[in-house]
């Protein structure tokens, strides 16, 4: 008789003693989440482990040090955010290569109960970039570091890295954390053109991709006359090495971009707002090799495409045009556009409308020679460009 009633006071005895425990659990992690609302928690204590467990993971290849650890209620995705705040990354000479603001590692709440550490994303803030690509043809990258290209090898680790990822498709457990990068100042610079462009406001996001490294890009481009938005897509190949790139743009004018432009451009045509989209194909030195082409303004609207080998840029362009970009594009040539297309002009072949163009030829990389033909207006009249890019003569053949 006294053990059923001993054991059912014992399971009494574990209910209270399980609900309690759970109770407490449940009364801790009210009071951690609490605290964690209220600002960043510092965890200081457990950067000397972390940055050690860093060392092991690059193989000690680059010395990672932080000026304080942070836990914080969100990284901004969904995740509780372990942030490493004043990030500097040295090469094995103790040289610092790059400067970090911020970087974040998301660890999924749900997996943590669980013990589960992996991360589930990593957040890179503010960072300072430059990309510069040389006179000799190389691409010099630096992410907060003193001299352009002191942080090129971290790049090229961390694409190898990605590209080497099992493909995302397959589900396997080891596929690496999408990287964002936010609120990103960057500078492209060309030496060779001179030239510099500032992009300001970049939301960048990297993941490993089937055939390599794929980037989705939000950013927006400082030009002469205001600052504009860029959507973009990108597709670093692996085999290959080759890179995919497309650009959306909305009323994007030319002059701010005047000086990565090839040649004179005229005014009206630079002052033009464009919308649109252009895809590119291009080497890992961004050499292009090429490009489609959607482009509309209230003056101009051109689409098609161009492609580029050793010595000749093929391009073939449909689209139209109204009178004052026609002439805007002759005024800036020492021969204008010819007798014969002013002869066409005046002869009301226009009639107050856009005129239509279609095109096709090639222009000679070096000696800058061209070899056109198309047709303009409608009805459709044939017509040749010959010469030089600077110089064109435009004809109409004399059977016609």
């Amino acid at each position: 008789m006294n053990a059923p009633r001993t054991f059912r006071g014992f399971r009494k005895y574990s209910l209270y003693a399980f609900g309690a425990v759970l109770g407490l659990a449940v009364l801790i992690a009210a009071a951690f989440t609490a605290r964690l609302a209220a600002g960043p928690l510092s965890v200081a204590f457990l950067g000397p482990r972390l940055q050690e467990d860093i060392g092991a993971r690059l193989y000690y290849a680059y010395d990672v040090k932080f000026d304080d650890l942070e836990l914080r209620w969100s990284d901004g995705n969904g995740n509780i955010g372990l942030a490493l705040v004043g990030v500097r990354v040295a090469d094995y000479s103790l040289q610092d290569i790059a400067t970090v603001p911020e970087i974040i590692a998301g660890l999924s709440p749900g997996k943590l109960l669980g013990g589960d550490m992996r991360l589930a994303a990593i957040t890179v803030v503010r960072p300072r970039i430059r990309w510069i690509k040389t006179a000799g043809g190389a691409i010099k990258f630096d992410i907060g570091a003193k001299k352009p290209g002191d942080s090129g090898k971290i790049l090229e680790d961390f694409l190898i890295t990605l590209a080497s990822a099992p493909d995302p498709e397959e589900g396997s457990e080891n596929i690496l954390p999408d990287m964002r990068i936010i609120d990103a100042d960057i500078q492209i610079g060309n030496e060779l053109e001179n030239s510099t462009v500032h992009i300001s406001d970049a939301d960048i996001l990297i993941a490993p991709h089937a055939e390599g490294v794929q980037s989705a890009f939000d950013l927006t481009v400082e030009t002469a006359s205001q600052p504009v938005n860029i959507s973009a897509k990108d597709l670093y190949r692996t085999k290959d090495q080759q890179i995919e790139l497309t650009l959306k743009f909305t009323d994007m004018a030319l002059n701010g971009l005047g000086a990565m432009l090839p040649g004179a451009i005229p005014e009206t045509l630079l002052n033009e707002a464009l919308s649109g989209t252009v895809e590119l194909d291009m080497d890992k030195f961004f050499s292009l090799k090429a490009a489609n082409f959607d482009l509309d303004g209230e003056a101009l609207n051109l689409a098609g495409q161009a492609r580029m080998d050793t010595k000749l840029v093929s391009l073939s362009v449909h689209g139209a045009l109204d009178e004052s970009s026609l002439l805007a594009l002759g005024n800036a040539w020492p021969s204008g556009l010819g007798h014969e297309i002013e002869m066409w002009l005046k002869s009301g072949a226009l009639a107050g409308g856009q005129i239509a163009l279609v095109v096709q030829g090639t222009v000679h990389r070096f000696d800058h020679t061209l070899a056109f033909s198309g047709t303009i207006g409608h009805p459709e009249t044939p017509f040749t460009v010959s010469g030089m890019t600077d110089n064109p003569v435009i004809e109409i053949p004399a059977e016609l």
